[in-house]
């Protein structure tokens, strides 16, 4: 009986220093990125849906498969130009790539990383994609209004003029746009969801669109 235990204890002292060298020959994980790998993604928002540890194991076993799905591309026109307000551009911020609304929306789909971002209304502006600079989130809204101003009316026409069904008024939507939302945003009354914030790199232009919960 004495002899069993002491050749199991052998067996198990060689089996944990096998593991011990084991974990010294194999090289760590390179510490995960933290600036996003596409443009129009910026740094903050790619951290949030690209979380580190157990978090991100969570996102890719909960939410495998694409990050953009379903996108609807919106051209911003000449009114929504000279409507909403705008914000400097970061000096390091990397610009979106010109292209056809096709390219842009191929761009979109192969979108690497994790999390999702689901029917997102997404503005081209400029040629290129918004870069996304707030999802879904209330607390990144100050910030932004702080050096812009109010995004009450920072909406996009085309997006705007499908509210309410076919017979809605839309000159009435025109007179609030976001207001009555992003009011309840600034005092925590709501969430963020379903609400996205963009930015073109190209010319600062901020611009406020929906998206799926």
């Amino acid at each position: 009986m004495t002899i069993a235990l002491v050749a199991g204890a052998v067996v198990l002292l060689i089996t944990f220093a096998t593991l011990i060298s084991i974990q010294r020959m194999t090289p760590p994980e390179p510490p995960q990125a933290t600036g996003s790998p596409v443009a129009w993604v910026a740094d903050e928002v790619w951290q949030r849906l690209n979380p580190s540890g157990f978090l991100a194991r969570r996102v890719v076993a909960v939410q495998p498969g694409p990050v953009v799905i379903g996108p609807h591309m919106t051209p911003a026109t000449r009114d929504d130009h000279l409507r909403v307000p705008q914000m400097l551009v970061r000096s390091d911020a990397e610009i979106p790539p010109t292209g056809s609304l096709a390219e842009q929306r191929a761009r979109l789909l192969k979108t690497p990383g994790g999390g999702q971002i689901k029917s997102a209304v997404w503005p081209v502006c400029c040629d290129r994609l918004g870069t996304l600079i707030s999802c879904q989130q209330n607390d990144a809204l100050a910030g932004i209004e702080q050096v812009a101003g109010p995004l009450d009316r920072a909406f996009l026409a085309e997006e705007l003029n499908s509210w309410g069904g076919p017979n809605a008024d839309v000159s009435s939507f025109r007179d609030h746009g976001w207001r009555e939302v992003l009011s309840r945003m600034r005092t925590g009354a709501h969430s963020g969801m379903g609400i996205n914030i963009f930015q073109c790199r190209a010319c600062g232009r901020l611009y406020v669109a929906s998206c799926a919960p």
